[in-house]
């Protein structure tokens, strides 16, 4: 576990959770181990968060006033088409049925985990999506070309 807390230092991470006990959980725990977090409660505030803060990583629970994670992730998605740029996301939902993972990953997440958060499986998927933007060469998964 403690390398994977060394991965987290200085990551910038955005946390999307309209559950203010979540966000703050999310961002102590986070910021506990080197991680610069802002946290917000919907998909309109992420969306203006976004430019200003420039994370590294999303985080967002699926479960969402208005607009759910999923269709956040395809905006995004479509967003980042136009401008080449690839922010990884990591979905988070309390409401777990058996396909929610492939969900998750059809729209754009890199990763999906349950509620309540097991920490030490938390902070190891963050650090395995931090490590996999790190070794991503040219920094859009969707533009790389296999030499």
């Amino acid at each position: 576990m403690q390398e994977q807390l060394l991965d987290l230092i200085g990551l910038k991470i955005l946390v999307v959770d309209n559950d203010i006990d979540c966000q703050v959980l999310y961002a102590c725990l986070l910021e506990s181990v080197g991680a610069a977090v802002m946290t917000v409660g919907s998909v309109c505030e992420a969306f203006a968060t976004l430019t200003q803060f420039a994370p590294d990583i999303l985080i967002s629970e699926i479960a969402l006033p208005k607009e759910d994670g999923y269709d956040f992730l395809r905006q995004l998605r479509a967003l980042e088409a136009e401008s080449g740029q690839f922010l990884p996301a990591i979905a988070v939902s309390a409401y777990v049925q058996g396909n929610d993972d492939l969900l998750a990953l059809a729209a754009g997440f890199q990763k999906w985990i349950p509620k309540p958060i097991d920490i030490d499986r938390f902070v190891n998927t963050i650090s395995q999506v931090a490590q996999q933007k790190r070794s991503d060469r040219c920094g859009i998964r969707e533009n790389c070309i296999a030499v």
